[in-house]
């Protein structure tokens, strides 16, 4: 099991078995709370923060400031969102006496938990076609136990799980294809200053232009093509920019949607 370190997402290793929704795998969680311990990996999206925004009564900004760690991706040059972790043990933010007090709106990548999930890469143009469905793996663990068989479909009971799938495919090509556009931007040719302007553009447009009264897949989708239009207009500002290594993969990378 390999994680994406600009996501969160877990990808698979080619000998790894993949699950589909109707598939059964065997796991039964113990209520031990050590999921949520050592964990400053939990790469969150905009999807989660306005599930935990609408479940607090807040606004998606106010989720960010006060539970979550805001960075710039080390290799995707991206706005990443990440949960906070508090103790000794960093152990997330949401968790009270071994258990979540988000749980009904908790993020999808722990609701997930043993579970991964990843787009598989396929050949052809980039953008080409309708992408994949996302591909489950069961991580390897250290808690729970194998007593009681599930499908994926029946482990995300909570969830719309048919929405989570398309917005995990439109969110995936959008963030790489951010990736991308911030992969042709030079830093030391715009300034540090011009720089930041537009990690905040990216920033309000993926994780907070959004009225949690309304629907997300909806604003998801302008704010998609509002970031479309930043881009183009930012690109035309700066001139044509020498083609730059990407700094992961770029095989699949289809435009903004």
């Amino acid at each position: 099991m390999e994680q994406n370190k600009a996501t969160g997402e877990m990808g698979k290793n080619e000998k790894e078995e993949t699950f589909g929704l109707g598939d059964a795998f065997a796991f039964a969680c113990q209520r031990c709370g050590k999921c949520c311990q050592n964990r400053g990996d939990l790469i969150i999206n905009p999807k989660d923060i306005f599930r935990l925004a609408r479940f607090f009564g807040r606004s998606m900004e106010y989720i960010v400031d006060k539970y979550c760690d805001f960075t710039i991706g080390a290799t995707s040059n991206v706005p990443i969102v990440r949960l906070k972790t508090v103790g000794k043990r960093n152990a997330c933010v949401f968790l009270d006496n071994k258990k979540c007090f988000v749980h009904k709106s908790k993020p999808f990548i722990c609701a997930l938990f043993p579970l991964g999930r990843d787009i598989p890469r396929t050949d052809g143009e980039i953008g080409e076609g309708e992408a994949p469905a996302p591909a489950y793996i069961l991580q390897p663990v250290k808690c729970g136990d194998s007593s009681q068989l599930n499908t994926v479909e029946e482990w995300l009971v909570d969830y719309d799980v048919h929405e989570e799938e398309e917005f995990f495919r439109l969110w995936m090509r959008a963030f790489r294809a951010v990736m991308e556009f911030m992969g042709s931007v030079d830093e030391k040719e715009i300034g540090r200053e011009q720089m930041g302007a537009i990690w905040q553009v990216v920033f309000v447009y993926l994780y907070a232009n959004y009225d949690v009264s309304l629907d997300f897949m909806t604003q998801f989708t302008g704010n998609t093509e509002g970031l479309n239009k930043h881009f183009a207009e930012i690109a035309r500002v700066l001139g044509p920019a020498e083609p730059s290594e990407p700094s992961e993969p770029t095989d699949s990378l289809p435009p903004l949607v």
